[in-house]
């Protein structure tokens, strides 16, 4: 059986694959981006990021994964949502829920946990990760957050030797997010 944040870390895989498919944007404003149905709000590099819904669940209940990209001088910069099943939020602990969501990504994409936070955001549980990708001579930075039943996964990677055109720090904290 799949850890329940199997789905996290796949998705993330996806957003690694796409350095190679999707054109790169180039670093010069912050694009204020506002999404109404994923219901946050974050400061994208370069330009209106891609969006693509991952995976949509039915049954027992449906819920939205949804990805937001865009990559900036071989930086790619990333958020994604998950909507949480009702019955896992009422029988997990949010600490419990973060924990496993950290622990699925990084072992989907290969990643080595290198530091590790446990923070808030807007008084929600939060999580923030700086990983390595060996195999991939990628570094980066990733910022959990469990907003009800609402996990956002902010992140942030780029090649080991390289410096970000872009700060990761910049892009994870202008993330801001709204309940219904």
């Amino acid at each position: 059986m799949r850890s329940p944040a199997a789905g996290f870390g796949l998705a993330l895989l996806c957003s690694f694959v796409s350095l190679i498919h999707n054109p790169a944007a180039t670093a010069s404003d912050l694009f204020n981006f506002r999404s109404d149905s994923g219901r946050f709000r974050i400061e994208f590099p370069g330009t209106t990021p891609a969006s693509r819904t991952l995976l949509t669940q039915k049954f027992p209940s449906t819920t939205n994964n949804v990805l937001h990209e865009v990559t900036v001088d071989g930086t790619e910069f990333a958020v994604e949502l998950h909507d949480i099943p009702r019955a896992a939020t009422m029988l997990l602990s949010r600490a419990f829920i973060l924990e496993r969501a950290t622990a699925g990504v990084l072992a989907d994409i290969g990643a080595r946990e290198l530091t590790s936070r446990v923070v808030s955001r807007q008084q929600h549980p939060a999580r923030r990760v700086h990983y390595e990708v060996p195999e991939l001579g990628l570094v980066g930075e990733l910022l959990l957050v469990l907003a009800e039943r609402r996990l956002y996964l902010v992140s942030a990677h780029h090649p080991t030797q390289a410096e970000p055109a872009v700060s990761v720090s910049t892009f994870l904290d202008s993330f801001e997010f709204w309940l219904e």
